[in-house]
């Protein structure tokens, strides 16, 4: 019972509120823009996953599976390093960063980050479609530690 409390007051902490999709701005029907969160996280971290469109599921013991499916760590035999940073379009830098640990038979720790800034860009309005002359940048970021073991010869 204790830790269900617990539970719930940490996932509170992460909880926002997002009040930029509740005006209208002009009169028109945009309330619904912005809605999604953490679009970020669908981009591919890694060029072996992207060139597969995505399909990692048939790679087993890498550290990309950090990202896609965590447990696949736990086949990792040496320690493992990935650093990525893609350039996207309107100046927006994604950032990639994983540290597997092997820390005994069949079992490995990790960690990684993900890291989203737009860099600087103008502000545009429905009445100001050119831009205001008022600038803004934006960063999204994500973290996650990792333990995965073999359970049994078939499972981790």
């Amino acid at each position: 019972m204790k830790i269900t409390y617990l539970a719930i007051a940490f996932s509170l902490l992460f909880v926002n509120q997002a009040d930029a999709q509740l005006t209208s701005e002009g009169g028109s029907d945009f309330q619904r823009t912005g809605t999604s969160a953490a679009v970020f996280l669908k981009i591919i971290p890694d060029a072996r996953s992207a060139s597969l469109g995505g399909a990692h599921s048939g790679i087993y013991g890498d550290i990309s599976s950090l990202y896609w499916n965590p447990a696949g760590i736990a086949g990792m035999k040496d320690v493992g390093l990935n650093v990525a940073q893609v350039d996207l379009f309107a100046g927006i830098s994604y950032n990639f960063l994983g540290i597997v640990y092997p820390i005994g038979a069949g079992s490995s720790l990790g960690f990684h980050a993900i890291y989203l800034t737009s860099g600087e860009m103008e502000e545009t309005t429905l009445n100001d479609p050119e831009g205001t002359g008022r600038f803004f940048n934006t960063a999204s970021y994500s973290l996650g530690l990792t333990y995965a073991r073999h359970m049994t010869d078939h499972l981790m």
